[in-house]
């Protein structure tokens, strides 16, 4: 939500942080850009500590700078990925219209679905044909929460996303346009479904 389709070339870093939340634990992967692609290079599971939740971003950051340091992850650029149970989504048609129109209008309309959530969009639009994107939302204070926590960490935040949406796109680009992306964890799992670089989520 703070910086839309961000990528190590795009933020301009050789390496990032990527973390992707749960509800005990978080996913870190250090990726870094080599030969014009990304690689992971690192990547660990974070659980919680004992008495130490979501519910406290701050306290969670510092235990999580902690692990960081122990783990040997030098990189402090870092994007966080929300799980899709915290996200509420609709699909919008959009009429022909160039990115910034279509950005405006799209947030203009859901601002009266949305009351009090953050508002970014999936999908591509276009100046000279209608197209279907997917309207995500969250709460801010989950966004907050995420800033609270990279600051207690040491980390620059540079965006946040949706983690299933993010793993569509990259399934959109290696399978095509259409499919599925089945992530699985101790937690649960959440499905996507990929339609014309379209991402529809299922937790």
């Amino acid at each position: 939500w703070q910086r839309r389709n961000s990528t190590v070339k795009r933020l301009g870093a050789s390496k990032i942080l990527g973390l992707a939340l749960g509800q005990r634990s978080v996913c870190l992967a250090e990726v870094a850009t080599r030969d014009g692609r990304p690689v992971v290079e690192r990547a660990a599971e974070f659980v919680y500590p004992d008495g130490v939740t979501l519910e406290n971003p701050a306290g969670l950051g510092q235990a999580l700078r902690q692990f960081l340091r122990a783990q040997g992850f030098g990189v402090h650029e870092a994007v966080i990925g929300l799980p899709a149970k915290w996200l509420v989504t609709r699909r919008k048609e959009v009429p022909p219209a160039s990115a910034a129109l279509a950005a405006s209008t799209l947030r203009l309309q859901a601002e009266g679905e949305f009351a009090d959530l953050v508002i970014d969009y999936a999908g591509a639009t276009s100046a000279t044909a209608a197209t279907t994107v997917l309207l995500v939302a969250t709460a801010r204070k989950q966004v907050a929460g995420c800033e609270s926590l990279a600051t207690a960490a040491g980390l620059r935040l540079h965006a946040v996303a949706a983690t299933a949406l993010a793993l569509g796109r990259v399934t959109a680009r290696l399978a095509g346009p259409t499919g599925l992306v089945l992530e699985t964890g101790a937690e649960g799992a959440e499905l996507v479904v990929v339609l014309l670089a379209t991402a529809v989520m299922a937790a």
